[in-house]
C-alpha cells in the first residue's frame, strides 16, 4: 500500500509509565497507521515487522542475500532459474530465507507478474542481476554485441539471441518501476557487466533517469588483490553505494604492470559477486534502507501525535501521547 492506502501496522511496543501518566512508546518497522499500536499478538510478528526485506532476482550464488541476512538478520526472499545458492548452517532456508525457483519471463508472458507484485510488497531492498551472457564484451559469436548501430537502434540486439535478451531486461526493468509504485522508499540495485551492452542500451538510460538511479562502476580487485579485475555497473539509488563510488574506493588503483588474477573458469564462480564487496554492498544497503524505513514511518504517522525524537540503528523512535 503506498502513502494514501491503508497499511498493517508493523510495530514493536512497549508500555512506560511517567509522572504524566501512561504513554505508549515503539520502535517503528514500519509504516504508521492511525490504527492501535497494540495490534502485534504473537513474538514471530514482532520479530518479521523488525526485519529488513530484501529480493535478489537472478540470485545465482546468492552471497548479497547471505550477507544481509547473516550479518543484519534480514528475511531475504531470493529467485532464480535453477537452485546453485551456497547453503550452509549459517544460511539455509526457513522462516527468513527462502528461495523460488521461477523464471520471470515466462511468469510475465503469462501475465501472473502479480506474483512479483506480492514478492516485492513490503521489500525494502530489490536486487537485480540480468543475466549477462548476451551483453557481456567477454561473449562471442552472433551472442557478442556490435559497436556499430543502425540508425534507429539505441544499443538493442540485432540476433534473435539479442532481442530476446532485451526483452528479458525490458520485464526486469518493468520490475523495478512495479516496486517503486509499491514500495517509495525501496533501495534499487540493477546489476550487469560494465562498458557493455546494457550500459549502450537507450531504453536502460531512459528507465533509470525515471527513477534516479546512478550508474557506478565496481572493480572487483579494489576490494582484494586476491580478486580478479573485472568491472561490474550497478544502478542504484543507495546513496551510501554511490558515495563510496564517489571517493573513488570502488575503482582499480592497481598500476599498469600489476597482474591481476584471472576470472574463474567456472561459469558460476565468474558470475558471482565477490564475498567482500557482497558484504559491503549489505552493509550499505540495509544502512541505506533502515533511514528510509524510518523516514517513511515518521512521515506516515497521524500528524497530531507523532514526535520524532532519535534514532536507533537508523530507526526512528517516535512516542505517540494518548
Amino acid at each position: 500500500a503506498g502513502p494514501s492506502g491503508a497499511v498493517k501496522t508493523e510495530v514493536i511496543v512497549k508500555q512506560e509509565e511517567d509522572e504524566g501518566g501512561k504513554r505508549r512508546s515503539g520502535r517503528v518497522a514500519g509504516k504508521l497507521t492511525a490504527a492501535r499500536l497494540d495490534t502485534a499478538t504473537s513474538t514471530k510478528a514482532l520479530d518479521a515487522a523488525s526485519r529488513l526485506v530484501l529480493v535478489e532476482l537472478h540470485c545465482g550464488t546468492a552471497r548479497l542475500s547471505r550477507a544481509a541476512h547473516v550479518n543484519h538478520g534480514c528475511i531475504v526472499k531470493m529467485l532464480d532459474i535453477k537452485n546453485v545458492v551456497e547453503w550452509d548452517d549459517q544460511f539455509k532456508q526457513g522462516d527468513w530465507v527462502t528461495f523460488e525457483k521461477m523464471d520471470i519471463d515466462k511468469i510475465m508472458e503469462v501475465g501472473e507478474d502479480r506474483v512479483l507484485m506480492d514478492l516485492l510488497r513490503g521489500a525494502h531492498i530489490l536486487w537485480v542481476a540480468p543475466p549477462c551472457t548476451r551483453m557481456s564484451n567477454q561473449t562471442a559469436g552472433e551472442e557478442q554485441r556490435s559497436e556499430a548501430r543502425p540508425t534507429g537502434h539505441g544499443g538493442e540486439g540485432m540476433t534473435p539471441q539479442g532481442r530476446a535478451s532485451d526483452k528479458h531486461v525490458k520485464r526486469v526493468l518493468k520490475i523495478l518501476n512495479t516496486a517503486r509504485a509499491v514500495a517509495p522508499w525501496i533501495k534499487i540495485v540493477m546489476e550487469n557487466p560494465a562498458d557493455a551492452g546494457m550500459e549502450r542500451l537507450e531504453f536502460v538510460q531512459q528507465v533509470a533517469e525515471n527513477l534516479n538511479l546512478t550508474a557506478v562502476h565496481v572493480n572487483y580487485c579494489a576490494k582484494s588483490d586476491a580478486y580478479p579485475w573485472k568491472k561490474t555497473v550497478l544502478y542504484t539509488n543507495s546513496k551510501s553505494i554511490i558515495e563510496l563510488y564517489n571517493k573513488g574506493q570502488m575503482l582499480c588503483k592497481h598500476p599498469p604492470t600489476f597482474k591481476h588474477v584471472e576470472c574463474s573458469k567456472n561459469p558460476v564462480e565468474a558470475a558471482s559477486y565477490k564475498p567482500l564487496w557482497a558484504a559491503e554492498w549489505a552493509d550499505l544497503l540495509v544502512q541505506d534502507a533502515k533511514k528510509a524505513r524510518a523516514d517513511s514511518a515518521f512521515q506516515h504517522a497521524p500528524p497530531k501525535k507523532r514526535q520524532k525524537v532519535g534514532f536507533d540503528e537508523g530507526v526512528a523512535v517516535v512516542k505517540l501521547e494518548e
